[in-house]
């Protein structure tokens, strides 16, 4: 039987000066948890 992962995340910001930028420095997080989480199941697999 394979890993499964199952993940739901929302965020909700309110007030920015720059909702771009917001935007980008929250996905530049998330991609950051997300590759953290693939390479500790990963370490784990072996």
């Amino acid at each position: 039987m394979g890993n499964n992962i199952d993940q739901n995340i929302t965020i909700n910001v309110e007030g920015a000066l720059d909702p771009h930028a917001t935007a980008n420095a929250i996905a530049d997080k998330q991609t950051r948890v997300n590759a953290r989480l693939i390479g500790q199941l990963t370490q784990r697999a072996y």
